[in-house]
């Protein structure tokens, strides 16, 4: 059963965390990274998914390292690219 109320306070954290990371130094994408990661846990566990984000992992088929590699139960099942 999908929690109900979840999205509204976990975006409002997500924006919150993001405005105050981008109010410093440091590169833009990089700063974001953590928040996303955050939000999407958040995402899958208010829908009853064990998604794990791994940083940087590389998919030799397709020659890139995006930012995220997605597992659920151990099997990589997507890739997220942050983009700033």
């Amino acid at each position: 059963m999908v929690e109900t109320g979840w999205l509204q306070s976990d975006v409002q954290q997500y924006g919150a965390t993001c405005k105050a990371k981008l109010g410093g130094p440091g590169e833009q994408e990089a700063l974001i990274r953590a928040p996303i990661e955050a939000l999407l846990t958040a995402a899958s566990k208010a829908v009853g998914v064990s998604a794990v984000f791994h940083d940087e992992v590389r998919d030799a088929v397709r020659q890139v390292r995006p930012d995220f590699a997605v597992t659920i139960l151990g099997a990589v099942c997507g890739h997220i690219e942050v983009k700033a």
